[in-house]
């Protein structure tokens, strides 16, 4: 039997344990969406021994990773942490956007620097969406060629692109350095910060994505 602790909520793991060892079954339980839940024991850990023994656990499926950590040191590190950052970053532009308008309609007194910071968040909310999306292996893409291909055929197609755009990312980070180099004297007329701020979205961005499609590429090759 093998059932999944679901969002962070444990299944009842003493009755599925019980109907196993009445049947003489075993007990798999899938902990990959537990972190911090625990049920005894914290359930995305395993012994340190365990580990030392077997090795650390990883399982890949079509680009997707699981891991077991070895020591459970109890210090959270969030695996989402580009979504996480691009959610706050949606957060701040939708604040400063209600601010503006409440501000200007409402108490008659714009304010100058909501535009730029609404500018600066939306700039890196397009460009780590864009490395969320690589990471998920989610981009739009036409499939028409491919779905025509034989199978043999349709992957290598697939591997095709997916270096092309490897390619593609360092350019675009090299490139984007190359720009920060040219902005970092240049400032913004309200907020008179760096506009190299805003354009660090491209380099880190592509680094992220280079990241990810490597990743897939890689798991594209193996497969």
């Amino acid at each position: 039997i093998m059932i999944a602790h679901t969002l962070g909520n444990p299944f009842d793991v003493e009755s599925v344990r019980a109907i196993c060892d009445r049947h003489g079954l075993f007990l798999i339980e899938d902990c990959c969406d537990a972190l911090g839940a625990t049920v005894g024991v914290d359930l995305n850990y395993v012994d340190r021994e365990l580990v030392k023994r077997y090795g650390p656990i990883r399982v890949d499926f079509g680009g997707t990773f699981g891991i077991t950590p070895e020591n459970p040191s109890g210090i959270f590190i969030p695996q989402d942490l580009q979504e996480i950052i691009t959610g706050l970053l949606l957060a701040v532009m939708l604040g400063s956007v209600g601010l503006g308008v409440f501000w200007r309609f409402v108490l008659g007194q714009p304010l100058s620097w909501t535009e730029e910071v609404v500018l600066i968040c939306m700039v890196w909310l397009c460009f780590l969406g864009a490395s969320v999306v690589t990471k998920h292996n989610e981009h739009i893409l036409i499939d028409f060629f491919i779905a025509l291909a034989p199978p043999r055929v349709a992957h290598a197609m697939k591997i095709f692109c997916l270096a092309v755009i490897t390619g593609a990312l360092v350019v675009l980070l090299w490139q984007g350095i190359l720009l920060l180099e040219v902005t970092q004297d240049v400032t913004t007329i309200a907020l008179g910060i760096p506009t190299m701020y805003m354009y660090a979205a491209i380099p880190v961005s592509a680094f992220l994505m280079l990241i990810h499609n490597t990743r897939n590429l890689l798991s594209a090759i193996r497969s």
